[in-house]
C-alpha cells in the first residue's frame, strides 16, 4: 500500500534533514575536536552545510507544491534550487 501525498512529504521532510545531519555535521564535529588540521577550512564546511540545508528547505518546499497541485512553473523555489544546485 502506498503513502498518500502529504504522508510521503512528511517522510521525505523527515528524511531530508536526517540525511544532512548524517554526512555533513558529524565531520565538522570531528574537525572542530582538533582531529583534522585546518586553517580557514571548516568555514568551507560550516558553508557547505547550510548550503546543504537551504537546499533541503527548498526542495522540500517544491514537493509541497506539488503535492498541493499547484503550478510550479516560474516559481521562485524552482530558481533557488537551480542556483544552489550550480
Amino acid at each position: 500500500m502506498g503513502l498518500d501525498g502529504s504522508k510521503a512529504s512528511s517522510a521525505l521532510v523527515n528524511l531530508l534533514p536526517m540525511a544532512v545531519r548524517n554526512t555533513i555535521e558529524p565531520l565538522c564535529r570531528y574537525v572542530r575536536e582538533g582531529n583534522m588540521v585546518t586553517k580557514e577550512g571548516i568555514s568551507y564546511l560550516d558553508t557547505k552545510h547550510l548550503l546543504m540545508l537551504s537546499y533541503c528547505v527548498n526542495i522540500t518546499f517544491y514537493m509541497l507544491l506539488k503535492a498541493e497541485g499547484k503550478p510550479v512553473k516560474d516559481h521562485p523555489v524552482v530558481l533557488r534550487l537551480v542556483e544552489i544546485r550550480t
